[in-house]
């Protein structure tokens, strides 16, 4: 159930019962049907928050609760874009039977350094319009539609600011950031390398100059299998 916190009163009473007594009736129906089910539901919202505002039931809440997982933003992972991109580039050729082969630099480069107010949403919607429009073999700048301002701060400089505040107000030393530089570099770049390799990791692995048990460690380290 996506969106959970957008049903009506009604209709969460009813998503209580059918959890408390394993049953349903169908419309039409006078008979209830035993379930055995598995209820995943999503949301963008504070649950906690809407429980509180009176916006959410609580007896709900506290049923769906037993195991939440927390996805961060896009604009906090901007790092697994060109992976997202790219598949989202995969559906939207298969769907508009077009054979775009991927992204120029600089189109890649404004896509990492958008903030993404609307989510991975936004991302797969500018994707596909982008698709639509471009007339060469690669995604260019000119056809990337971002709705919310069309000014993109310079990647080099957010991260400039981003150190330059670790250093200031977090007290890291530049070792520090040279260490954090350095593991955001390499990420970014076996990511970005193993998406041009079609995630053959053999490949992947010769382009980077490292054997493939180094790169299969270092994936494992950045949670890609």
């Amino acid at each position: 159930l996506d969106e959970i916190t957008n049903l009506s009163p009604s209709a969460q009473a009813k998503i209580l019962r059918v959890i408390q007594e394993k049953k349903i009736t169908k419309v039409g129906d006078t008979h209830s049907v035993d379930i055995d089910v598995r209820i995943i539901v999503a949301t963008n919202l504070n649950l906690i928050k809407a429980v509180h505002e009176n916006n959410f039931r609580d007896d709900l809440f506290h049923r769906l609760n037993e195991f939440t997982l927390s996805l961060p933003s896009l604009k906090a992972r901007k790092n697994d874009i060109p992976i997202i991109a790219e598949q989202f580039l995969k559906e939207a050729n298969i769907e508009l039977e077009k054979n775009i082969k991927g992204f120029s630099p600089e189109a890649m480069s404004i896509l990492e350094s958008y903030s993404w107010p609307g989510n991975v949403r936004e991302l797969k919607h500018v994707i596909k319009k982008a698709v639509l429009l471009e007339e060469t073999d690669h995604i260019t700048p000119n056809v990337l539609d971002l709705e919310f301002g069309k000014t993109h701060k310079s990647p080099f400089k957010e991260s400039l600011e981003k150190y330059y505040e670790m250093i200031t107000a977090d007290g890291l030393s530049i070792s520090d950031i040279t260490t954090i530089v350095s593991a955001e570099m390499e990420s970014i770049l076996i990511k970005r390398i193993l998406v041009e390799a079609k995630y053959n990791k053999s490949k992947a692995a010769r382009i980077l100059g490292i054997d493939r048990n180094t790169l299969y460690s270092k994936l494992k380290g950045l949670g890609i299998e």
